[in-house]
């Protein structure tokens, strides 16, 4: 009986380890890159997918790699890397940029999607929020020029009463 147990237990672990060799096997993470070649047709077919006249929204980017290509993020932010495909990437950015600001989106989904997508935007609010924490708040402002007309008008009555 533990004869039979054993070679049991002996079987099922080996085929756990080979469960475990397969899948190791397909998980594995892909060591080649793309070439040159397919780098320009992926960016061709990008700037096609962001310009092309559809009433499928194009909002994100995750549509046309991971949707359309089946390309995984990890991979894609590799991609964006190259510089064969980056100037197809930033026209894609002033395609989907000039739908969200014409109206094509809702105003503030569309306000958003620019904020992260369109890096001069980003760059242009960041910079008024800089300038923004340098100014004080515009109420301190107010409460200032409220104690200089008091103290003027207090200044201004004094005058006019020591005058003879």
């Amino acid at each position: 009986m533990e004869l039979d147990l054993k070679n049991y237990l002996e079987y099922i672990l080996q085929f756990i380890w080979q469960l475990k060799k397969e899948n190791t096997l397909e998980r594995r993470p892909r060591t080649s890159t793309r070439s040159k070649e397919d780098l320009i047709s992926l960016g061709e077919d990008f700037v096609e997918w962001a310009t092309e006249e559809t009433d499928e929204p194009r909002l994100r980017y995750c549509q046309f790699y991971s949707l359309k290509h089946g390309i995984l993020k990890k991979e894609w932010d590799l991609i964006l890397q190259k510089p064969e495909f980056r100037e197809y990437y930033e026209k894609v950015q002033a395609a989907l940029a000039t739908k969200w600001i014409t109206g094509d989106v809702n105003p503030s989904i569309a306000h958003r999607f620019l904020r992260i997508y369109c890096p001069d935007v980003k760059e242009d609010e960041d910079e008024k929020i800089k300038l923004q924490d340098m100014v004080p708040p515009r109420a301190d402002l107010i409460d200032k020029e409220n104690k200089i007309m008091e103290l003027e008008a207090r200044l201004a009555k004094y005058e006019s009463n020591n005058q003879p």
